[in-house]
C-alpha cells in the first residue's frame, strides 16, 4: 500500500529546520505525520483503520517529531544534545555556535564539526529514507514522478499491444496452415475439405494459435473430440506447412529489409550529392563571385539522370564532358564537388 499523506499542515519550525539541514535545502516543507502499515511499526502502537479503493488497512499515525527522535537514537549522547540545542528540538529555541560552545567547554569551531558529523550520519540512506517519507514533493518533483509513471504506463501498453499482435499473428499462421493443408488434401484425395471439421475440433479444445498446436504431442491431440488417426496425420502436415511458410515469410522479410536498406542508401547518396553541390557552389561564389553554378549544374544532372553521388563518381572526365552544357569550367567545378564529398565522407 502506498503511504497515505495527511492534508498539508504547519510543521514544527525546529523539525523543519533540522530536515532542511539534513537534506541540504534552504527551505523545505514536510508533512506533520504520515501513515504506516501495522507491520512496519512496533508493538503497543495505537492503530487506525483507513480505506483505500474500498480496501481497509490497519495503520499507525507516525508524527515527524517522533520519527526524528527515533533516528537521533543512532547518534551518541553528545551529538544528540548538540543538535537539540542547535535546532531547538526540545524548547523550540534555535541557538548559535557561540551560545552552545560554553555548555560543552569547547570552541565554536568544534561545535560546528560535531554538528556536521551528526548531519552526515543522518544523511546516510538507512536513516534519511525514514525521514524522506515526510517530505512534500516540489512541483518539479511531482511533474517528474508523473512523467515517470506515464512512461511506465506507455511501456506496459506497448508490451500489451506487442503481445496482442503476436497472438493475432499466431492465430493467422494456424488458419493459413490449415487452409493450405486442406487445399492440398482436396487436390490429392478429393471429397469434402477437412478444414471446417479440424478447425472446430481445435476450437473446442481451446487451440486457436499455432504455438498451442506445436506444444501438444500426438497422444494429447488424440484425446481431442473427433480427432482420429487420419486427423492426426493431417495435423502433422499442418505443422510441416506452417514450418515451410515460416521460412518463406523469413525470406520475404529479409528481402524486404534488404530493399529498405537499399532505398535508405540511395536516399543518403542523393543527400550527399545535394550537400556537396551546395558547399562547392558556396565556395565558388566566395572565391570568384558572380552567379552560383548550383542551379545550372543541378539541371545538367537532372537531364542526364544523375541523382546520386555514386553515379557521379562512376563517370570519368570524358563521360562528364559529353554531358549537355558541361565545359572545362564545369568539369573543374564537378571535380571540386567530388573533393568536397570525399572530405565529408571521411571520418
Amino acid at each position: 500500500m502506498e503511504e497515505n499523506r495527511p492534508a498539508l499542515a504547519e510543521t514544527n519550525q525546529a523539525d523543519g529546520t533540522l530536515m532542511a539541514a539534513i537534506f541540504g535545502e534552504k527551505s523545505i516543507r514536510c508533512y506533520p505525520y504520515i501513515y504506516q502499515e501495522r507491520q512496519e511499526v512496533g508493538e503497543g502502537e495505537e492503530t487506525e483503520e483507513i480505506f483505500v479503493a474500498g480496501i481497509a488497512y490497519e495503520v499507525v499515525k507516525v508524527p515527524l517529531n517522533k520519527m526524528i527522535q527515533v533516528v537521533l537514537e543512532d547518534l551518541n549522547e553528545k551529538e544528540r544534545q548538540v543538535l537539540d540545542l542547535r535546532f531547538g528540538l526540545t524548547d523550540g529555541k534555535l541557538k548559535s555556535y557561540k551560545e552552545i560552545a560554553p555548555e560543552f567547554k569547547v570552541s565554536r569551531a568544534r561545535i560546528g564539526q560535531i554538528i556536521e558529523r551528526s548531519l552526515r550520519k543522518l544523511r546516510h540512506p538507512s536513516r534519511s529514507r525514514r525521514l524522506r517519507e515526510f517530505l512534500i514533493p516540489t512541483p518539479e518533483e511531482r511533474f517528474k514522478e508523473k512523467q515517470r509513471l506515464t512512461g511506465l504506463e506507455k511501456q506496459e501498453q506497448n508490451l500489451k499491444e506487442e503481445e496482442k499482435l503476436a497472438q493475432n499473428n499466431d492465430r493467422k499462421a494456424l488458419e493459413e496452415a490449415l487452409e493450405i493443408t486442406a487445399a492440398n488434401y482436396q487436390e490429392k484425395w478429393g471429397g469434402i475439405s477437412p478444414y471446417r471439421r479440424i478447425h472446430n475440433a481445435l476450437s473446442r479444445g481451446g487451440i486457436t494459435q499455432l504455438s498451442q498446436l506445436k506444444a501438444l504431442k500426438r497422444r494429447e491431440l488424440s484425446h481431442l473430440r473427433n480427432i482420429g488417426t487420419k486427423s492426426l496425420d493431417f495435423l502433422q502436415e499442418v505443422l510441416q506447412v506452417a514450418e515451410e511458410r515460416f521460412k518463406e515469410i523469413g525470406l520475404e522479410r529479409q528481402e524486404q529489409k534488404l530493399k529498405e536498406e537499399e532505398e535508405l542508401a540511395q536516399s543518403n547518396d542523393r543527400k550527399a550529392l545535394e550537400e556537396a553541390l551546395e558547399i562547392a557552389s558556396a565556395n565558388y561564389q566566395e572565391k570568384w563571385g558572380g552567379i552560383s553554378p548550383y542551379r545550372r549544374i543541378h539541371n545538367v544532372f537532372r537531364h542526364a539522370g544523375i541523382s546520386q553521388l555514386s553515379q557521379l563518381k562512376a563517370l570519368n572526365r570524358r563521360d562528364l564532358y559529353q554531358l549537355r552544357n558541361v565545359g572545362k569550367k564545369s568539369l573543374d567545378f564537378l571535380q571540386e564537388v567530388l573533393r568536397v564529398a570525399e572530405e565529408r565522407a571521411s571520418p
